[in-house]
């Protein structure tokens, strides 16, 4: 198996969609923002769609990342897992533009070298979260369909290694600029090492009712700045888009759920207020 190039530079990352907006719309109704001249959440902004940089069906076909059917989120150097009972994580190499098998041969749970590797993913309704530290060092992969075992993958050393069994109730992780893994477990949010060893931890206030807080966990993005944890989940009542204060774990709505028949149309694009959204456009922040 190939082995991973770690230090080969940033990956070539395309944008997928870009807006553009009538010449007929006046400054007057919609100023100018950047380079485009209106906003893009206007009614009359329209979308180009360009192609996609991995894949355009899904499917289990590796090779040239424009042919390849990876069945799996967006590239990078460790990228997956798989969909399908494919249980395998993926690596996309910039200097060659091939997608390969990094990880992985078969479902199953096996730490040890990237070439006996087993995972227990399965379908996306686990939805298992995989994030990486600023380094790209290490990928961390909460393994949902294995009792919740939080997985490192070390490309330096080439291994698997579970860290932490079992996370009980996962509501989601990500990682702040140090490398620490930022991991919610139940009410708690944890600071781990990348040995899994335990920094600090702080109590969240959970006043917001969403399907996505537990197995399933919320999309999170971390704001070390203002010290923020923003988060997003599947099904919310309350609130689309809310924060944590980290010094104190007090919550804080940002995007309402509007009342029923008040806000815009389903998923018509608009300002914060009246934004009303189908459950699973609020899965990921980016």
């Amino acid at each position: 198996m190939r082995q991973l190039q770690l230090w080969a530079g940033g990956l070539a990352m395309l944008a997928f969609l870009v807006t553009v907006g009538p010449s007929a719309v006046s400054a007057a109704d919609a100023p100018k923002v950047g380079k485009f001249p209106i906003p893009d959440w206007h009614p009359d902004a329209r979308w180009e769609v360009e192609d996609p940089f991995a894949g355009s069906v899904p499917g289990f076909l590796d090779g040239p990342h424009r042919e390849s059917q990876p069945f799996a989120g967006k590239v990078d150097f460790v990228y997956g897992p798989t969909q399908a009972g494919r249980n395998v994580l993926l690596s996309y190499d910039p200097e060659s533009e091939f997608v390969h098998i990094a990880a992985g041969v078969a479902r199953g749970y096996l730490d040890g070298p990237f070439s006996q590797a087993r995972f227990g993913r399965n379908d996306y309704t686990a939805r298992p979260r995989f994030v990486a530290s600023p380094d790209r060092r290490y990928y961390y992969l909460m393994d949902v369909e294995n009792q919740r075992a939080l997985r490192r993958c070390d490309l330096e050393n080439q291994e698997v290694t579970t860290i932490r069994r079992t996370v009980k109730n996962f509501g989601g992780m990500t990682v702040d600029d140090k490398g620490n893994l930022l991991i919610i477990d139940g009410a708690e949010l944890h600071w781990l090492d990348p040995a899994g060893k335990q920094e600090k931890s702080v109590s969240l206030k959970l006043e917001v009712k969403v399907s996505g807080i537990g197995g399933a966990g919320a999309s999170r993005a971390l704001d070390e700045v203002h010290g923020r944890l923003y988060a997003t989940a599947i099904g919310p009542t309350q609130w689309y888009v809310w924060y944590w204060d980290l010094k104190d774990g007090s919550f804080h709505g940002v995007l309402p759920v509007p009342t029923k028949g008040i806000g815009r149309k389903r998923n018509e694009a608009g300002p914060f207020a009246g934004t009303d959204l189908y459950a699973v456009m609020t899965k990921f922040l980016s």
